[in-house]
């Protein structure tokens, strides 16, 4: 989880909009989302999820050692 917490971090700092403004657009209180964007904090899973979403992103499982596209 730790690795999925540093990507949501870069893409926050990425993504070219304010922390209050995603705040807001995700519904994860301003100051919650302050503290995990400068590594005091991390988020739940689903957190993490609304604010994957937020940020134009989806959080995809797949098993381990798969490929990133499977073969249908």
């Amino acid at each position: 989880m730790a690795d999925l917490n540093v990507t949501i971090r870069r893409l926050l700092k990425r993504c070219g909009e304010t922390r209050y403004r995603v705040s807001k657009v995700s519904g994860i209180d301003a100051g919650q989302l302050s503290r995990f964007a400068r590594g005091l904090s991390d988020l739940t899973a689903e957190t993490l999820q609304r604010l994957a979403a937020a940020l134009g992103y989806e959080i995809v499982l797949r098993p381990k050692g798969s490929n990133r596209r499977t073969k249908r």
